[in-house]
């Protein structure tokens, strides 16, 4: 039987194990983390929740990590003793699961079997392939969105810096889409994609000048100015700034009724994004 660590077995019966991995190897274990967390096994809902999730989640991301940063990262606040019960304890509940027999032991660290499938590794490899519109449709929201397992501190604050290190990519996915969509005259369905850009990043202004341009083209004038009356309220509220001198030169554009104003006019370099908030170079969507 292979070791787990810290007097733990995983191993069964040998004639088990043998039905065991047979099974396995005809099973695929889906993670989804691009949005709310999600597991399948073959395509069947596999119902965790909190830390199993979270847990689950993370070694998907990170691949094989000590115990010690995992029952730091799921109850920080514990003493490391604790802590390492503890994840004994969320190890033992999770391997009950169908999920369990995906986990491995390597001495001190733990690891999923080979095999599974992340939804984050496919939207990497349709970029590296410019297949930017399909990596763009695998986004539904932000990195494990709503996952906060209680007394986890160190799990959040990675959950959350690893969100913001992807954002900027998905919103240049997404901002390619749109671009693509916009050409095709799909002016409709490119709106919708700049909507979903800002549901991730509502302060940013090139989404919005996109979607100004966007309304414009599409023969939605005042729609597009409400959208600029409406940024630049929001940054008032928010950071006590102004639009970008490109942002309001755009609307200034709009509001002379000049000819489909495209991103030649609006080719200054933007003065330094503050916190929170980023300028970005604006995408053709004609």
């Amino acid at each position: 039987m292979p070791y787990r660590g810290e007097g733990e077995w995983w191993g069964r019966a040998d004639g088990e194990q043998t039905i065991s991995r047979e099974k396995l190897n005809s099973q695929v274990l889906a993670i989804k983390v691009l949005g709310t967390p999600a597991l399948s096994l073959n395509g069947r809902p596999a119902e965790l929740s909190g830390k199993s999730l979270a847990l689950v989640c993370y070694l998907g991301l990170e691949g094989e990590t000590r115990r010690a940063v995992l029952a730091d990262l799921l109850w920080t606040d514990a003493p490391e003793d604790t802590g390492r019960r503890n994840l004994r304890r969320e190890l033992h509940r999770l391997r009950a699961t169908v999920v369990g027999d995906w986990l491995e032991a390597h001495g001190e660290r733990l690891a999923l079997r080979p095999g599974y499938s992340l939804d984050l590794h496919e939207f990497h490899r349709l970029l590296q392939q410019g297949q930017s519109a399909a990596a763009a449709a695998l986004l539904r929201g932000p990195l494990l969105d709503g996952l906060y397992p209680p007394s986890a501190e160190g799990f959040t604050n990675w959950r959350e810096a690893r969100a913001a290190e992807l954002t900027e990519v998905h919103l240049s996915a997404f901002s390619v889409w749109a671009t693509e969509l916009g050409r095709e005259g799909k002016q409709t369905a490119a709106q919708e994609v700049c909507t979903r850009m800002l549901r991730l990043d509502p302060l940013r202004e090139q989404t919005h000048r996109q979607l100004m341009q966007l309304l414009y083209q599409s023969g939605e004038q005042e729609a597009a100015l409400a959208r600029y009356r409406a940024l630049e309220s929001l940054l008032a509220r928010e950071l006590g700034v102004e639009p970008l001198p490109q942002t309001t030169l755009l609307y200034r554009q709009i509001l002379q009724g000049a000819p489909s104003p495209g991103t030649a006019a609006l080719s200054e370099q933007p003065r330094p994004a503050g916190p929170g908030r980023r300028g970005g170079t604006d995408f053709p969507t004609s």
